[in-house]
């Protein structure tokens, strides 16, 4: 069980406006979730390589900063 937590990762998108995230992107072994303020989890693996590749955009999130994030969205882990 330990070997598959530790393969999901968690991007914010970076907001321009505000200093948190627009959106926060889910990566494991059954795909690509995102969610945001208003829209629930929802798989889509079109972001998948952008939140990867571009660091200037998407920001790598450890589980407690997801978390804090996602809570104040009403929204659990995926």
């Amino acid at each position: 069980m330990e070997a598959l937590k530790s393969q999901i990762r968690y991007y914010g998108k970076k907001s321009k406006i505000r200093s948190e995230y627009d959106w926060i992107v889910r990566i494991d072994e059954d795909g690509c979730f995102v969610t945001d303020p208003v829209e629930d989890w929802e798989k889509d693996d079109d972001y998948r390589d952008e939140a990867l590749s571009n660091s200037l955009l998407y920001e790598l999130l450890d589980e407690k900063t997801a978390r804090r994030i996602l809570s104040g969205w009403n929204r659990e882990l995926c």
